[in-house]
Parts: structure tokens; sequence; C-alpha cells
């Protein structure tokens, strides 16, 4: 599918962040091809929806790598948090 101009993966960070693969492999593999990411912190042992910066995943990494990414190319973001506080505390973040 890597020549199909349609196919895209949707990368749910913090799904990524608990499994037993490095971060940079995910980065390395699937974000030249994400075409969605979905982000929100957590622990390293679930995928708890915290808002960005209050667990331990680790954005500076996250930050490095999507600034990788060509405009064109960026894909679209889906914030995964429980409340309109943590929305906030997310926003604030950003």
């Amino acid at each position: 599918l890597a020549d199909e101009p349609q196919f895209g993966v949707c990368l749910d960070l913090a799904h990524a962040f608990i499994s037993s693969t490095p971060m940079e492999s995910w980065f390395e593999t699937l974000l030249p091809r994400a075409s969605h990411l979905h982000i929100n912190d957590n622990d390293d042992v679930e995928d708890t929806h915290h808002p960005v910066g209050g667990r331990d995943f680790p954005w500076n990494l996250y930050k490095a790598s999507i600034e990788r990414i060509p405009p064109d190319k960026s894909p679209s973001v889906l914030i995964e948090v429980r409340n309109y506080d943590a929305l906030m505390k997310f926003v604030n973040f950003m």
C-alpha cells in the first residue's frame, strides 16, 4: 500500500507509548504515513487519557518528530481527554 496515495494510518500515541516498542520506532515507522494522530498523556502502563504534560509521555520526542513532517503532510490530531478541565490543561501546555 506504500504506493497508494489515499492510504494512511491513525497513530494512537498513547497506545504506542504503553507498548513494548520504543517510541522512536513508532515515530520512524508510522509517522511518515500517519494521516491522523490521537494524543494524550498516560503513565506508561495504561491509556488513562490524561492531559498533555500530566504524566510520563515523552512530549519532547513528539515535538522533535512532528517538526520533521512537511507542513503539507501534517496529520490531523485528536486530543483525547476525559473532561473540559483536562482539555484546558492540554491547550495551555501545547
